[in-house]
This record gives structure tokens, C-alpha cells and sequence, in this order.
């Protein structure tokens, strides 16, 4: 048997980990979860405990909250759903120190969420991406 050895060279950017640790969302963020007669419960209960997780710095638990609702979705909810999920995963992979992927995710749900400011479905997204630059200030550049 011959075993061939590769040498591989890890290179690791702390610099960007600052300000990437699991802090809490700010307290005072407004989110209205009032939702018009007529729409579905089921999605404002899942955007409700999404940002309590999101809040909590719990990120990947709000990736499960939301997961199912943008797989089931019209075309325009899965898009915002899509930008949320990869917003909150972004925090997640920054906070493992993963900041390529982090980079991706933020800047591709960021995109997503544009395309609904600065209101959606009773979601300040005005102060969800403010909350998102300033916790990946390295990222969000």
C-alpha cells in the first residue's frame, strides 16, 4: 500500500472576528406582529419566534423556525423568507469563525431584503439589517 502525503497550508483572519461573537439583538427593535385580517397565523407565529431566537443569538435555531414556511411558499414570500434565513445564517457562520461563508450569506440575503424595504409583513427590515451591520461590521464593509 502507498500513501501519498499532501502538505496543506490553513490559513486563519481573526482580524475579522471582532464584533462577530454571539451577542443579543438590541432590545428595542420593531417588529409589529399584528397581523391583517384574513392572513396567515401560522407565518407571524414562525416571524415572531424567528427574531426571539434572532434576539437570543440563536441563529441556526431561527434557520429551522423558517425553513419549512420558505420551502412552501409563492415565489414572493420565499425570496424574503430565503433573505432572512440567510441573514441569521450569516451571524451563525461568523460566529464559528467561517467569515467566507458569512460573507456569502450576508451579502446574499441582504440583496434579498432590499427588494422589501422597508416593510414587509409587519417586519421592520429597516432595523433588522441596521442590527445586522452593526453586530458584522467587517462583514457588512
Amino acid at each position: 500500500m502507498r500513501y501519498i502525503s499532501y502538505r496543506v497550508r490553513l490559513s486563519i483572519d481573526f482580524r475579522g472576528m471582532k464584533g462577530c461573537e454571539r451577542r443579543k439583538g438590541p432590545p428595542n427593535m420593531n417588529i409589529d406582529f399584528n397581523p391583517n385580517p384574513g392572513e396567515n397565523q401560522e407565518e407571524h407565529e414562525a416571524l415572531r419566534r424567528f427574531f426571539e431566537l434572532y434576539r437570543e443569538g440563536r441563529f441556526y435555531e431561527c434557520h429551522d423556525v423558517l425553513e419549512a414556511l420558505w420551502l412552501d411558499m409563492g415565489a414572493r414570500r420565499r425570496t424574503f423568507y430565503q433573505g432572512l434565513l440567510q441573514c441569521a445564517v450569516a451571524r451563525h457562520h461568523a460566529e464559528k469563525g467561517n467569515l467566507h461563508g458569512a460573507r456569502i450569506l450576508h451579502r446574499d440575503g441582504t440583496a434579498k431584503l432590499e427588494l422589501y424595504r422597508p416593510e414587509f409583513m409587519g417586519v421592520d427590515l429597516e432595523g433588522f439589517l441596521k442590527d445586522l451591520k452593526d453586530h458584522l461590521p467587517e462583514i457588512s464593509a
